[in-house]
């Protein structure tokens, strides 16, 4: 997926297990148009959908809310 617009995202939290979830306590980022996103199929509860995002600085996992991406 390429982002046609600037998309609002959470980073990834690690948590119990090593399961990762949406870090809903701290500030949201946003992802620039044109970014190459690679959705994974993790589960992130019924409004996240989680993707692994190319960066210059490493791999990232980011969380965006499905509603976006109507």
């Amino acid at each position: 997926m390429v982002t046609v617009k600037h998309t609002q995202a959470r980073w990834s939290s690690v948590g119990q297990y090593g399961i990762q979830y949406p870090n809903t306590e701290v500030a949201g980022i946003i992802i620039p148009t044109g970014t190459a996103l690679e959705p994974l199929s993790w589960i992130g509860g019924q409004e996240h959908q989680a993707f692994s995002w190319e960066r210059d600085s490493g791999t990232a996992v980011v969380w965006i809310e499905k509603r976006q991406l109507e």
